[in-house]
């Protein structure tokens, strides 16, 4: 039992002594050079960068609200006559044209009426003696010029009866029955002409009854008082329908209107005429423009919030009423903003830096953006105006790179 293990004590002895003197084989080339690591030579080698100057920048203002979309113009279209309905043309989404009928009622009662209406304004017409309409002279109308020849005839009478008096013909008692004759023929030809006068006034009467019946027979057809589109109906071919009966309700979404809260530090900021930006949650990635058409006298007392409403085009139909929307309006601004072009901005896993040229190297720095405007972006946070800002190009930016050289960027 005792040579195997003196065998193993054997072996050990040589591979101690070989790793002992291992080290001993170099000693000649300790002042030999280790080569350098490969990342430090990259960032010690100069780099060429173009870079840019970080501006301060008049920006519009941006406010933004919130509101809901409707319809500009939103009516219930209702009968203006009675009787049974006999044509519905009409279905839910169908667009309609200014003047376009909609629902016909049975016009017979209607015609009937007219009628009768036009027949008793022809009989007043026949009495007065007109066979057509304009200007009512009493003393033109048949009964009239009758009773104005009688008096003309007594006049003569009495005048000549005068006459022979005078001579001693005959006896002034005959000269009284005459005069007697002429002034009731004149009080006669007096009470016709007030008679035609009222005739008159009957006929334009009548005349406003036979305009009455032609409404209400132009009333049987319904019409679209203007170009939208039908959202609703209620009626149907057969129904019975009374004056001020809902027959279909009519939408114009040609234009939406959109009411927009203000708070009060920015009421001061709107005024009638300023674009507004809506986005919609039905159309991710769409921007849809308008202009304030209305901004409201004064604040709500209990909001403290200025009521505005804007115009926003909708002839394709894109947006529907009733749908949120988020919109923004810009006004002058009175700060300044830091913006940089957007060739100088880097993204890594959704975040913002950029690199500045800090003397002979670069820094990497985080920055928030704003708004993009004519092809520059603005920087809320992480950069002053007046530093230099190297330009993403082919050359690859690291953090604390040195500049060999520097190129103003365009």
């Amino acid at each position: 039992m005792t040579r195997p293990v003196s065998r193993l004590r054997a072996l050990r002895i040589p591979l101690f002594v070989a790793s002992v003197f291992a080290p001993a084989t170099g000693c000649g080339n300790a002042t030999a050079a280790t080569p350098a690591s490969p990342a430090i030579a990259m960032a010690d080698a100069p780099i060429h960068v173009a870079w840019t100057l970080a501006e301060e920048r008049l920006l519009p203002k941006q406010l933004v609200v919130t509101g809901e979309l409707r319809a500009f113009a939103e009516i219930d279209v209702c009968s203006e006559a009675e009787g049974r309905v006999v044509k519905a043309s009409l279905e839910r989404g169908q667009r309609v044209a200014a003047g376009a009928v909609l629902v016909e009622l049975d016009p017979r009662d209607a015609n009937n009426r007219l009628a009768e209406a036009e027949a008793v304004q022809a009989q007043i017409e026949a009495r007065l003696g007109l066979a057509v309409h304009g200007d009512f002279d009493p003393e033109a109308t048949p009964d009239v010029r009758l009773a104005r020849a009688n008096m003309e005839r007594a006049q003569r009478e009495a005048k000549r009866y005068e006459r022979l008096v005078a001579d001693g013909a005959v006896a002034k008692s005959l000269q009284d029955v005459e005069r007697t004759n002429f002034e009731v023929a004149r009080q006669k030809h007096a009470a016709e002409v007030d008679r035609m006068r009222e005739q008159f006034r009957s006929l334009q009467a009548q005349q406003a009854r036979v305009a009455l019946a032609t409404k209400a027979l132009d009333d049987t057809c319904v019409r679209a008082p203007w170009c939208g589109t039908v959202q609703e109906t209620y009626v149907d071919p057969g129904q019975y329908v009374k004056k001020g009966e809902r027959l279909a309700r009519l939408v114009d979404v040609d234009t939406l209107r959109v009411v927009l809260s203000v708070p009060e530090s920015e009421a001061a900021a709107v005024r009638p005429g300023q674009t507004v930006r809506l986005s919609v949650r039905s159309r991710p990635g769409e921007v849809f423009e308008g202009r304030l058409d209305h901004v409201g006298a004064g604040l709500d007392a209990s909001s403290r919030a200025l009521s505005v409403e804007a115009l926003v085009p909708n002839v394709v139909q894109r947006v529907q009423p009733g749908s949120f929307a988020t919109a923004r309006i810009d006004s002058a601004s009175t700060l300044p903003s830091v913006v940089i072009a957007w060739n100088a901005i880097a993204t890594a896993d959704g975040v913002h830096h950029v690199f500045v040229v800090d003397g002979e190297r670069l820094e990497k720095r985080l920055v928030q953006l704003g708004r993009e405007v004519d092809g520059f972006v603005e920087i809320v946070r992480g950069l002053a105006a007046g530093e230099k800002v190297a330009i993403q190009g082919e050359a690859r930016l690291v953090d604390g790179a040195v500049v060999a050289a520097e190129a103003a960027g365009e």
